[in-house]
Formats: structure tokens, C-alpha cells, sequence
């Protein structure tokens, strides 16, 4: 008997956290007051699948309640969350830019240094998660101030950028792009996250993290993050240096790059330009490299391929 009791038990928290958000809204946020206890107690619930519901409804209750309650007593509850099983957590984290828009800017705001605790999971080989976090980032990055997008979220987009799975760093790589479109506002930051990423992966001793580069250059170039000149100054010589590094791969990363990408605006295609001279010659070397599918890659015309770069060949 005290088993089925149990059960019993088990069942009812499992139908009351699947159904609460209705009742909500049945309710009405004018009385929120009647279940803010009982939607605090199950948020805690013993049962992980019980609180797994939970923070995957959260973001719908937010909509129910509004902003300021969501805000006052939602943000603790999701806060929680953070901290829990990986199986709680992908609930939460799956709806996280969602929820993020529904709060006051104050209550947002103090999500930005528990962000990074989401990089921390229980399991390394759970990649999945770190690549929704780089998708719910790539959402969320336009609700916060640049200064403060690149005091918190920039550690993070570098973390999921130097990612070991590939299928991370493709969205990592999305991330970083309008991380750095997102900083364009204030040069300053701007400069300072580019010369970083020059010393992370330009001049990394490890060659993918080097190929990474290239192919953050080439999504720059693409979606006109930046101006022509900028790129030129800030970026181009490091890429151009890459065009003799001693592994296939990354010399095939900037070949497609500087072909394709490059050769694809006036700033460059154009022989009157300054951009032109610098790059024509790298380029023509490339088409001449020893590598066959380098000089393949060097060799298309701008924009013609859409081939993607594996990680390896």
C-alpha cells in the first residue's frame, strides 16, 4: 500500500507540473499568488522529470504572468535551474532566449554572468547541449548593451568557437559572426575582440583552430560584417600569413576564402584598389600551391561554389 501511495504521489506532481501553466492562464496573472507555492514546490520536486516539465514550460508561464512577475519570481526559479541535472537543464536552456525577452531588462541582466555556467555539463561527450547554447546565445546576443555582450557573452562564444565538435563550432562560428556585427557600434570593443581572435586561432598552435579562422573570415566577408577598410587593417594580414601554413587544410580554408569571399567585392576584384595588390599576389600562389585541392579552391571564382570546408579531409 505505501508503495501505491507513492505512485500515486509520483503521478500527481508529474500531471500537476504539465498542467499548471494552464491553470495559469485559466486563473489569470491576478492570481498568480494562489500558485506561486505550489509551482515553487514542484520546481523542486524530488523527481528530476518532474522538474525537467517544469523548466521546459517555464517560458510559457512567463508569457502568462507577464514581465514584472516573471521577472520577481520566475528568474530565481530558472536560476535553479542552471544548476541542476543535465536532463532539467536542456528544458531551460532550450527555450532560454525566449524567456530572456519576456523579463525586465533588470532581471535579464543577471542572467549574464550565470551564462557560462551552461559550458559546465555533466557528461563531455553531451556536445548537443553546448550547440543549443550557441544557437539560444545566437538569439539572445541583440538583448544586451554591447559593453556587456562583450564583458560576459564574448568568453562564452570563445569557449563553444574552440569547441573539439565540429557541429558546435559551425553555430559557434554564426555566434561569433554577429557577436562581432553586434560590437560594430563601439570600435573599441570591437578592435579588442578581433585582436583576440587573431591570437586565439590565427596564431594557434593547433592547425583546425587556425582553419577556424579562415572560415570566420570568409562568414565576415560574406555578411559584410565589417567595412573594407576595417577587414584590411585588423583582419587580412593575419589570413594572408595563413596562406603558408605548413597544413593542407588551412592553406585550402583561405584559398576558398580569399576566391570566393574576397574576390567577390570591388575592395578587392577591383585592380585599381589597394586591397587588389596585396591579395592578387597571395592568391596566384595559391593557385600554384602543391596541393591539388588547394589550387582547386583558389581557382573558383567568386561566389560560384557552395561547397562547405570540412574540418578533414
Amino acid at each position: 500500500m505505501p508503495v501505491q501511495m507513492h505512485n500515486m504521489s509520483d503521478n500527481m506532481a508529474h500531471h500537476c507540473a504539465y498542467n499548471l501553466p494552464a491553470v495559469a492562464l485559466t486563473l489569470g496573472p491576478e492570481n498568480w499568488t494562489l500558485l506561486k507555492g505550489a509551482y515553487e514546490t514542484l520546481a523542486a520536486d524530488r523527481q528530476w522529470k518532474v522538474r525537467r516539465i517544469v523548466a521546459s514550460s517555464i517560458h510559457e508561464l512567463a508569457v502568462i504572468v507577464g514581465e514584472d512577475v516573471a521577472t520577481q519570481d520566475l528568474v530565481p526559479v530558472f536560476t535553479g535551474f542552471i544548476k541542476d541535472l543535465d536532463e532539467v537543464r536542456i528544458g531551460a536552456l532550450k527555450h532560454l532566449a525566449h524567456f530572456l525577452k519576456l523579463l525586465r531588462p533588470a532581471g535579464r541582466n543577471s542572467f549574464l554572468p550565470r551564462l557560462a555556467e551552461f559550458l559546465m555539463t555533466d557528461y563531455d561527450w553531451n556536445w548537443r547541449f553546448r550547440k543549443e547554447l550557441a544557437e539560444q546565445l545566437l538569439q539572445a546576443l541583440g538583448l544586451f548593451t554591447p559593453a556587456d555582450t562583450c564583458h560576459h557573452l564574448t568568453p562564452v562564444a570563445m569557449t563553444l568557437l574552440l569547441d573539439k565538435v565540429a557541429n558546435v563550432r559551425k553555430v559557434a562560428l554564426h555566434l561569433v559572426t554577429k557577436l562581432v556585427n553586434h560590437l560594430s557600434i563601439d570600435e573599441t570593443l570591437l578592435r579588442g575582440l578581433l585582436a583576440e581572435l587573431a591570437e586565439q586561432f590565427a596564431h594557434n598552435s593547433r592547425w583546425n583552430r587556425r582553419q577556424t579562422f579562415a572560415l570566420l573570415c570568409a562568414r565576415l566577408v560574406a555578411e559584410r560584417v565589417l567595412s573594407d577598410e576595417l577587414f584590411a587593417k585588423d583582419i587580412l594580414p593575419h589570413l594572408l600569413d595563413l596562406s603558408w601554413d605548413r597544413v593542407p587544410n588551412v592553406r585550402l580554408a583561405v584559398a576558398r576564402t580569399l576566391a570566393t569571399e574576397l574576390m567577390a567585392h570591388s575592395y578587392y576584384s577591383d585592380s585599381a584598389s589597394q586591397g587588389h595588390e596585396s591579395l592578387m599576389p597571395v592568391l596566384k600562389r595559391l593557385q600554384n600551391d602543391r596541393d591539388r585541392d588547394v589550387r582547386y579552391f583558389a581557382t573558383l571564382p567568386p561566389r560560384e561554389t557552395t561547397c562547405v570546408i570540412q574540418q578533414v579531409r
